[in-house]
């Protein structure tokens, strides 16, 4: 069933948000109250298919009304109070939802119309389609397709179908899910390997989505994949081996970085889990492990020699954390990387700092910062670092304990004594980064009382980062093996950052005092009454850590307390 003709007011509509709505606010806002008033009326949505299938139209006209479709979904598909979308509408718009997409070139109307997919499919196990066998027939129409919009097409609604699989029962991913996963991974196979083949942009574009849309799925289950892993390890080798000059122009170096990075995440997560299983079904071995490993261990030291690390560094990084996984029990791969543990560690360690690009985000937003920090990027190269010098030094527990603890010691030594190269305040930053990666509990070996020497003045440091690393250092804490003298003058000095002139530091104060006391680092709770209820504001948007705060000061006591107005976020 196609859509009838577009009706004039909701052309009209679309047409005018369209124009005003990153020109002027105002305006946009009136508008998007007659669009949202208008999106569960019969018709509406169906118009909005329509023009998307209109290729006459502008890109920006479309775009709007892919996000207005996907709006429409979200709020009123799935609608069981009378204001839901209509059913015939329902019908119209899943029969030609597709089809929109395969006409639609443009990123951005074909991301719209995915994302309206995926609005539509999360709370209908069958998709939007009849059975799972039409869903499958539609994507194999697309990824076979010779045509550049139909691979599109096929490719992107593919990827949508793998990240809302996660959402599926176990029974509903059987028996849709796999059947379609199966069919279609030669030919995801074929669209990678062309990829490099030709080295041309839109075919790395494509590669890249088929890696992307392959790992969607493998975070949830590495079963479908597995009997096929070798085969895609040797590709993906190739992949790695790829020399970003050899594109023929910025476009396509910009692609090739960007299926680099996803060839790292999928090889990161079909080396931990085929390492995971008693009895793997693929033959993906150890010794096939090593070359990537060891090329991963050279790119990190060469890539992370440069003043601005490549876009890939951190998944190069990640690759190399799995292979210090405990769980890992390929001996060869694990050991190609500890090996390099001399060249890796001195590498890594001015990879610890904090970015510019975050000292920029606290300067803008310390807020938006402050959140970041509770919520890591996974992509981001300092937690991959951090995890990775932890896992060093579980490792050195076992095996190569010199590499390791005689690093740490060297550094941290340097760090506090002054002599490290660098500015004495990011020597101080990196040294404490550093001792959050590995804990304080644990970094005892040093033979230095580092609460004291470091973390305690840190609190008072110039530097607003010194100044929140040093109390995230005392938050993680488990437990502190220093006399209780040492550990009431640090949470004194943390006790003083409930005032910090800086959220960031505020907020990481108010945890750190939080977990400190609920851990029982210190007997003297009682002591803090009167900041109580100063961190209960701090600790706002923070429910996990207000309700323990909570436990430890009844509600009363805390109301009793002023809170410092000068503190709130």
């Amino acid at each position: 069933l196609r859509p009838k003709p577009v009706m004039p007011t909701v052309l009209s509509l679309i047409s005018r948000l369209a124009e005003v709505e990153k020109s002027d606010d105002d305006a946009a806002a009136t508008i998007q109250k007659e669009v949202d008033e208008a999106m569960a009326t019969p018709r509406f949505t169906p118009n909005l298919v329509e023009i998307l299938l209109d290729e006459s139209a502008s890109v920006e006209i479309r775009t709007c009304a892919g996000k207005t479709l996907k709006k429409a979904c979200k709020l009123h598909w799935h609608a069981s109070d009378g204001k839901g979308i209509p059913q015939v509408d329902k019908v119209v718009v899943c029969n030609n939802l597709f089809p929109a997409l395969c006409v639609s070139t443009e990123k951005k109307p074909r991301k719209k119309i995915c994302k309206a997919m995926a609005e539509i499919s999360n709370g209908d196990p069958d998709w939007f389609y009849a059975d799972g066998i039409a869903v499958a027939q539609h994507v194999l129409e697309g990824i076979t397709s010779d045509t550049l919009p139909g691979l599109s097409a096929g490719m992107h609604i593919f990827l949508q179908i793998t990240k809302t699989h996660p959402q599926m029962t176990e029974e509903t991913r059987k028996e849709h899910f796999n059947p379609i996963f199966s069919s279609v991974l030669p030919h995801l196979h074929k669209v990678v390997v062309e990829g490099i083949d030709e080295l041309t942009a839109d075919a790395l574009f494509h590669s890249k989505l088929a890696l992307k849309s392959v790992h969607a799925t493998s975070e949830c289950g590495f079963s479908e994949f597995a009997p096929v892993f070798d085969e895609w390890v040797a590709s993906l080798s190739r992949v790695f081996e790829i020399n970003e000059s050899a594109a023929p122009d910025t476009r396509a170096k910009n692609k090739v970085w960007k299926l680099k990075k996803w060839g790292w995440r999928l090889l990161t997560v079909g080396l931990s889990w085929c390492s995971a299983q008693d009895h793997c079904s693929t033959q993906f071995s150890s010794s096939q492990g090593v070359p990537t490993m060891e090329l991963a261990c050279q790119c990190v030291i060469e890539i992370g020699a440069t003043p601005t690390p490549d876009k890939v560094f951190a998944e190069y990084v990640n690759h190399l954390v799995a292979a210090l996984s405990p769980s890992l029990r390929w001996d060869l791969c694990r050991n190609t990387v500890t090996q390099k543990l001399p060249d890796l560690l001195p590498t890594l360690y001015p990879h610890l700092a904090l970015p510019p690009s975050d000292r920029k985000l606290w300067d803008k937003s310390p807020e938006a910062f402050a959140h970041n920090a509770s919520h890591p990027d996974a992509s981001r190269v300092p937690p991959f670092v951090r995890e990775f010098f932890r896992r060093a030094l579980e490792l050195s527990e076992h095996s190569h304990p010199s590499a390791v603890k005689d690093f740490l010691k060297r550094k941290l030594d340097a760090g506090n004594c002054g002599g490290d190269e660098g500015s004495p305040s990011m020597n101080i930053e990196i040294d404490l980064s550093l001792v959050l990666a590995v804990g304080i509990d644990r970094a005892g070996f040093v033979d230095k009382c580092l609460l004291k020497t470091l973390v305690t003045p840190a609190l008072a440091h110039d530097d607003k980062v010194v100044r929140w690393l040093a109390c995230r250092i005392i938050a993680e804490a488990q437990q502190l093996n220093e006399d209780s003298e040492s550990i009431k003058t640090a949470l004194a000095g943390v006790s003083q950052c409930l005032d910090d002139p800086e959220f960031p530091v505020r907020e990481t104060s108010a945890v750190a005092l939080t977990m400190a006391l609920s851990r029982r680092l210190t007997h003297d709770v009682a002591s803090f009454q009167p900041v109580a209820a100063k961190m209960g504001a701090i600790l706002e948007s923070q429910q996990d850590v207000l309700d323990r705060l909570s436990s430890l000061f009844p509600k009363e006591g805390m109301n009793k307390s002023p809170i410092a107005p000068e503190t709130c976020p």
